[in-house]
């Protein structure tokens, strides 16, 4: 047997580090104490429980906010940890390989992941059968995404979180309560909400006065979140007071993100902040339509930004990104469909220009990486490219 005498480390000591994507600017430090981790860690298994008969297949790096705490959680309870090396979202089959052969049963993943593995699942004969439960966050999982993987028996549950926040803070947890009043056709867009507080976060959600605002599933304001294992300030960064409101021990970490909570208390994301499309005086919300447009059966993936529009302020930019099979249809009857399917969601004025493109840039995480299409496309609608459409 190993023995081994385990040093006293204070627990509030610095345990580990990671920076911000640096979407908005250059990176920020983030660093997290051994208590938060443990903290954490066990907070996991509140809404994510794993026991040592439960393979975990560890898709989000490491480097992304520790992956996400997945790796601890497992490791905490003796369960064994799948690593996938080298892979990409282009062919998924290693991934696949290993979710059969070593019976996995928990995995995480941005839902680009679970896109691709989704469509190589739909592309095979005869399909596999498996008993998982995944955790889903980055961005909002398309409910077309989550419905289809529960045919196969994977089950996606919708998480979110921050590298300021370790980064777990809410969850999707149905209540009792509200299925049982829940239409079929209400269950799964309410699957797609980012969900509940996980104890012993708080948050709050205030407008730009500072003011709470109601739980009415409507009205938007920024998210505000403290907790043991969310940051009081950035490391070294003289750049970041605004990014926290109030002082001493009440200090709360801004989000940057537009919500709204209903009166049952779940949580949904409008929009990040800087990615609401403001045109004509009226927000859009990129998610939303990224969410309908993830629907239609010839959309493989697909992204909203706002871009300068002489007249309206801003106007959607879509990229667009086909499935296989529809990659030789016609491109302006394919728009006109995607256009006519947005129509039955979204008024007039909201309706994209759309784009048929082979790819969509991404971070190092696997998200689509806006701000390189906001810079790219930042003239897309000048005077004389609008004489042109």
């Amino acid at each position: 047997m190993i023995k081994y005498d385990f040093p006293f480390i204070d627990e509030r000591s610095a345990c580990g580090a990671c920076y911000t994507s640096g979407t908005t600017g250059m990176p920020k430090g983030v660093y997290y104490s051994h208590r938060s981790f443990v903290l954490h860690t066990m907070a996991i298994h509140q809404v994510f429980p794993m026991n040592p008969s439960d393979p975990l297949l560890q898709l989000v790096p490491l480097y992304h906010v520790n992956g996400w705490g997945m790796s601890f959680a497992a490791t905490m309870v003796g369960a064994k940890l799948v690593f996938p090396g080298m892979w990409s979202t282009n062919d998924p089959k290693p991934i696949i390989d290993l979710m059969i052969n070593e019976k996995v049963t928990r995995s995480n993943g941005v839902p680009s992941i679970w896109i691709s593995i989704l469509n190589y699942l739909r592309a095979i004969d005869p399909k596999p059968h498996f008993n998982m439960k995944v955790v889903s966050g980055g961005s909002e999982p398309p409910v077309a995404m989550m419905r289809d993987l529960s045919e196969l028996g994977i089950e996606v549950i919708h998480a979110y979180g921050s590298t300021e926040t370790s980064p777990l803070t809410h969850i999707y947890v149905i209540k009792p309560k509200v299925l049982s009043r829940m239409r079929n056709d209400e269950y799964w867009p309410h699957r797609a909400k980012q969900g509940l507080p996980i104890f012993p976060m708080e948050r709050k959600v205030v407008n730009e006065y500072g003011h709470d605002v109601p739980w009415d599933g409507k009205t938007p304001g920024e998210l505000l979140e403290r907790g043991p294992w969310a940051i009081r300030e950035y490391f070294n960064d003289k750049r970041t007071f605004d990014s926290f409101h109030g002082e001493g021990f009440d200090i709360w970490w801004r989000s940057g993100n537009a919500v709204v909570i209903d009166e049952d208390g779940y949580m949904k994301i409008v929009d990040r902040l800087k990615d609401l499309i403001k045109s004509g005086g009226e927000w859009v919300s990129s998610i939303d339509m990224e969410n309908y447009l993830m629907a239609h059966p010839a959309v493989y993936e697909t992204t909203v930004i706002g871009v300068p529009y002489p007249r309206w302020g801003e106007r959607p930019l879509t990229f667009v990104v086909l499935k296989p099979e529809y990659k030789d249809k016609n491109k302006n009857a394919l728009r006109k469909e995607l256009l006519d399917h947005l129509s039955s969601r979204f008024a007039k004025w909201q309706l994209p220009e759309i784009l048929f493109v082979e790819s969509i840039p991404k971070t190092s995480t696997g998200k689509f990486d806006k701000k390189v299409l906001r810079d790219q496309y930042k003239d897309y609608f000048s005077k004389e490219k609008i004489n042109e459409i």
